[in-house]
């Protein structure tokens, strides 16, 4: 005899409650996605935006970088007012999309009064806003046009005031909300960077170029002091402030692709996300080779013995670490590009212990044989482990030594970083000489 089970019945209430409890954990699901999809978008935005203004080096191209940026994908129109030193009004820019094109004078006109007192609060308080308004209503009645949405933030940078901008999102497109307010002032926030150190580059060429034409009106000795010293003083600026923007940029690229959620870290997400570690540590190393050139300027007129003397001098004062300098072998005569690459070494090693070694000494050893010449530095620091070495293509702070061996190897030498066999890290590089000392 067979049992029939009886099912539960549910009254009509209760289905209603479980429908609609169903409907509201889809509905906070899809919002979840959404969420999600808009931080990639934005996180792609801005790493497109880094990369682009990294590369202007003109105050100029860097302003209308951010307007094509933020025009049309941010919003409908975008206003720079750059503050300008002798200038009483700011400077004033624009870039409207087709969209907007067609508003009418007296709707723009509005638009300017009813933003004036942002941009007055984010030029002289630092203050940003998000507000919205539309026309048709006091104080403008019979202004004709859409409704309109602005966020207005101030463009700060090492402490000051450089400007404002101010986007409009001009209806049917939707009103600006608080997560577009952070992002834009995330985007500001590089861009002001940029256009800070455009400006930088910008006045250390006209002090070049001046330099350059007061050179005739003074004598030798004076003329080679004030090159000398003009060049310090750019390569002190472009290590304090451009390589630590190359640095920060890989580093936030690397963490990004490190992080725990890789399931927001989607392919395409990724691969941008490498392009721009590699841009930060190419871009990265052409710096410091131009940082190089800058100080090292006259070390082949020096020479090799000289200028290492110099470093280790220098390096010892600085940091404290007690280093030594150790020649071998009768002294040559090699080409200036052996000096600059065996120079380049040495600077890339001692920097490398003073940023990471933790070291108490360092021996520094020339090698001078008549048909090559070797230099090899060994700190006693805490070394560097298998997993960095590995790594050290794509890694930020390792970037200088992919860049010694590419430059020691197109002299026909050997390049070799390890850790060193009873502790410490060695740099050891080797640079064939041709007969008689030059190569």
């Amino acid at each position: 005899m067979s049992m029939l089970t009886e099912r539960p019945t549910y009254s009509v209430a209760t289905r209603l409650k479980v429908a609609e409890r169903l409907f509201i954990a889809g509905l906070r699901a899809q919002e979840r996605a959404d969420e999600s999809d808009e931080a990639r978008v934005r996180l792609s935005f801005l790493l497109n935006a880094s990369q682009r203004l990294a590369l202007c080096l003109e105050p100029a191209t860097v302003l209308q970088t951010l307007l094509d940026l933020a025009v049309p994908e941010l919003a409908d129109a975008a206003t720079l007012h750059i503050l300008t030193p002798g200038r009483r009004a700011p400077l004033v820019t624009s870039a409207i999309s087709d969209s907007a094109q067609g508003a009418p004078l007296a709707w723009w006109e509005w638009i300017e009064r009813v933003t004036r007192p942002a941009i007055a609060d984010a030029t002289e308080r630092g203050m940003a806003q998000r507000e919205s308004a539309a026309p048709g209503a006091p104080p403008a009645p019979s202004v004709d046009g859409p409704a309109v949405s602005f966020i207005v933030v101030p463009m700060r940078a090492r402490g000051r005031t450089l400007g404002a901008l101010r986007v409009l999102s001009v209806a049917p497109r939707r009103a600006f909300r608080l997560d577009d307010l952070s992002l834009l002032e995330s985007f500001t926030n590089q861009a002001s960077l940029a256009l800070e150190n455009a400006r930088l580059f910008q006045e250390q060429r006209e002090l070049v170029g001046h330099l350059e034409a007061v050179r005739g009106q003074l004598d030798t000795p004076q003329t080679e002091w004030l090159r000398s010293d003009e060049r310090l003083r750019i390569a002190r600026d472009l290590h304090d402030h451009v390589e630590q923007i190359y640095f920060a940029i890989g580093l936030t690229a690397e963490s990004a692709l490190d992080a725990r959620d890789h399931a927001l870290v989607v392919p395409e997400l990724a691969d941008a996300l490498r392009r721009t570690a590699q841009l930060a540590t190419s871009g990265a190393e052409q710096l410091r080779g131009a940082i190089f050139a800058l100080k090292h300027a006259d070390t082949s007129a020096v020479g090799l013995i000289s200028s290492l003397r110099k470093l280790v001098h220098s390096f010892e004062e600085r940091t404290g670490v007690d280093t030594d300098l150790v020649l071998s072998g009768p002294e040559s005569d090699p080409s200036a590009e052996v000096i600059e690459a065996l120079l380049a070494v040495a600077t890339e090693a001692l920097a490398n212990v003073e940023r990471h070694a933790h070291a108490s000494s360092v021996v520094m050893t020339l090698q001078m044989r008549p048909r090559s010449m070797t230099l090899v530095v060994h700190d006693d620091g805490m070394g560097v482990s298998d997993l960095i070495l590995n790594r050290r293509g794509s890694s930020a702070m390792h970037f200088g030594l992919d860049g010694l061996r590419e430059r020691v190897r197109r002299l026909k030498g050997h390049f070799k970083a390890e850790p060193g066999p009873a502790g410490g890290f060695v740099v050891r590089a080797q640079v064939p000489l041709a007969k008689g000392g030059k190569r």
